[in-house]
């Protein structure tokens, strides 16, 4: 990970609990509640009734242990209120040498590490001051740094206060140097409310105390479902409340905080009829061995904290964790989980059977939704033009009798931001088109409506840009190869490769060549609109 993308991270760690809805009003107090981190070897108590929060794979690469979302405190600067959610953020600062182990290391002791006295580590003043700049922080300040003896450590206590643009802030820091890395944590709270909540910080800073280290889970085989869950268990275990489900394909692995059963074997089913379906309409040209995850949150609360979201989000897929996350709407409507459970589960499968091919969003999110309001009985699954819990009928139809629509022309060439910027509106046509194609291929449109050609364009479009990415991937590491032997080193083939935006333009100009350029695409648009006026039922 770059130091750019560590900083990015970082920071929306430590800020984003601002953005995160509002929990019931909560005392300042320590809690009974332990956090454990039973790999690092130590644990300590934090605030009465913070929520846990798990930890995304790229946080955690940037050196993120753990994170807690504390209260919305409401905050006055000058005659305005703003509300500012206080939380937790533990990061661990590693020594730059290699540690030296001794046997007691070896069976999870805590001793036996590296030459501290030599060993230089980063420190949670330089991230916060990056961050302070990545996130144009005014005013930031640092105060003298305070040591101290809590039980055997060595022990560093630093304030640093800022200003977010609406609300000044306190990150109130304590680092422990323990004996190869050193844990800070670090406690955000609005600097009014400071001197209540500092009394509960430095309670939970002393009650930070060794354990025995247990060594954390590996998997050596990527193609070992036991390995997998086993890691994935170990994993779910760091936050409170969270746990892993086994899926009988093992073609997922869950991890949920619910505790609903019945709504989790509902999950599962309708994961695996989704998965039946997505392989039966695209047949993988070889098997796909990879475990994808589906994380299932139990409120918004904890959704929107692990996912750094603001509302409107409902669920996403992750391509660079593969993680798919979801969030149980039992307070509003669960057929919106499920059907945005299938509409992500699709963009999963097609990351490993089109080898991370990158589609235009009319292919990707039309197919999403059309999935998404698929209905199973049994081993059938049935089609219907309303996703309950949300349907895009109604709205096309509307921006079809106003003449509101993108001309199809534009809207099967529209980059990612330009599809993005008419918002639901684009998701209702490319729904639509979608539907009326997939529905043409299965003989369901009328034949007035219907040419020959339009069941060519959907299979035409994936074979060309499958094969042009294929082809974009291997000159990539072809060239990583190259410039790894110029500065001396083999490439391991574990870098990241990157397409630039000019090829993938070029792909996809050339899948919509060979699909949408070999039909009359007015036609196509009288047609299609005269199918989703007059034709289109559910």
């Amino acid at each position: 990970m770059t130091r750019s993308a560590r900083m990015l991270w970082l920071a929306a760690a430590l800020l984003v609990p601002a953005l995160a809805p509002q929990l019931p009003a909560q005392k300042a107090q320590l809690g009974a509640d332990w956090f454990t981190d039973k790999h690092n070897g130590y644990r300590l108590r934090y605030p009465d009734e913070w929520m846990a929060v798990p930890v995304q794979p790229r946080e955690a690469g940037a050196g993120v242990v753990a994170q807690m979302d504390g209260p919305s405190l409401a905050t006055r600067v000058a005659n305005q209120s703003y509300d500012f959610r206080a939380g937790l953020t533990i990061m661990k600062f590693e020594a730059s040498q290699a540690v030296t182990e001794t046997d007691a290391e070896a069976d999870g002791g805590l001793r036996g590490r590296v030459d501290t006295a030599s060993g230089t580590r980063d420190s949670v003043e330089s991230h916060l001051k990056q961050m302070a700049e990545w996130w144009q922080l005014r005013d930031f300040k640092p105060a003298e740094v305070e040591e101290l003896s809590f039980k055997d450590f060595q022990t560093k206590h630093q304030e640093f206060s800022a200003f977010t643009g609406d609300v000044y802030v306190l990150f109130d820091t304590f680092t422990f140097r323990l004996d190869d890395f050193d844990v800070a944590l670090v406690y955000l709270v609005p600097l009014e409310h400071a001197p209540k909540w500092q009394k509960v910080f430095g309670a939970s800073a002393r009650s930070f105390e060794r354990i025995v280290r247990t060594a954390a889970v590996t998997v050596t085989d990527e193609k070992d479902y036991g390995q997998l869950l086993a890691a994935a268990a170990d994993e779910a275990a760091r936050t409170a409340g969270w746990r892993v489900l086994e899926v009988p394909s093992q073609r997922y692995i869950l991890k949920t905080s619910s505790k609903d059963e019945k709504f989790l074997k509902a999950i599962v089913e309708r994961l695996e009829a989704s998965r039946n379906l997505f392989e039966r309409d695209f047949p993988p040209s070889k098997p796909i061995d990879h475990v994808s995850v589906v994380r299932v949150c139990s409120n918004l609360e904890e959704f929107h904290k692990y996912g750094k979201t603001g509302g409107g989000v409902a669920g996403w897929f992750n391509p660079g964790t593969t993680e798919l996350v979801i969030v149980d709407f039992k307070d509003y409507d669960r057929n919106l989980t499920y059907g945005v459970m299938t509409h992500e589960a699709f963009h999963q499968y097609c990351h490993f059977l089109f080898d991370e091919s990158e589609a235009h969003r009319w292919f990707d999110e039309g197919h999403g939704d059309y999935y998404g309001a698929f209905e199973f009985k049994g081993n059938k699954a049935i089609c219907h033009a309303n996703m309950k819990g949300e349907s895009r009928l109604v709205g096309i139809r509307d921006q079809i009798r106003n003449d509101s629509f993108t001309p199809i022309g534009r809207i099967i060439r529209q980059n990612h931001g330009e599809w993005q910027s008419k918002g639901v509106a684009s998701y209702e046509q490319s729904w639509s088109m979608i539907y009326m194609l997939r529905r043409g291929m299965e003989g369901e449109v009328p034949k007035r409506l219907w040419r020959t050609e339009y069941a060519d364009i959907i299979p035409e479009y994936m074979r060309v840009l499958h094969e042009g990415f294929v082809k974009a991937y291997e000159e990539a590491r072809e060239e990583q190869k190259k410039n790894a032997a110029a500065e001396g080193r083999e490439s391991n083939g574990s870098e990241e490769l990157w397409i630039s935006e000019r090829k993938k333009e070029e792909i996809w100009d050339k899948a919509i060549a060979a699909s949408w350029g070999q039909v009359d695409l007015e036609e196509f648009e009288k047609h299609w609109k005269e199918y989703v006026l007059k034709e289109l039922k559910d």
